[in-house]
C-alpha cells in the first residue's frame, strides 16, 4: 500500500490553525502474491481543518473510503 500526508498544521501534537490531509491506497492481488481469497483495492482519503475561535478551536473532519473486491 501507499499513503500520501500533506500537514499544513501549526503543531503535530496541539494544532490550532492549517490543515491536514492524507490518502491512503492498498491493493492486493496475484501480482502482489495474495492469497486468491484476498483480492481488493481500498482508498481512504481523510483530512482535517483546524479553525482558531478565540481561546477555543475548532476542529472539522472528513473522512471517505471504500474497499472494492
Amino acid at each position: 500500500g501507499y499513503t500520501v500526508t500533506r500537514n499544513r498544521a501549526n503543531d503535530p501534537i496541539n494544532p490550532t490553525t492549517g490543515s491536514v490531509a492524507r490518502l491512503d491506497l492498498r491493493h492486493a492481488s496475484r501480482f502482489t502474491w495474495s492469497d486468491t481469497a484476498v483480492r481488493f483495492n481500498k482508498a481512504l482519503g481523510d483530512a482535517a481543518w483546524y479553525l482558531p475561535l478565540g481561546p477555543n478551536v475548532l476542529a472539522l473532519r472528513l473522512r471517505l473510503g471504500g474497499v472494492f473486491g
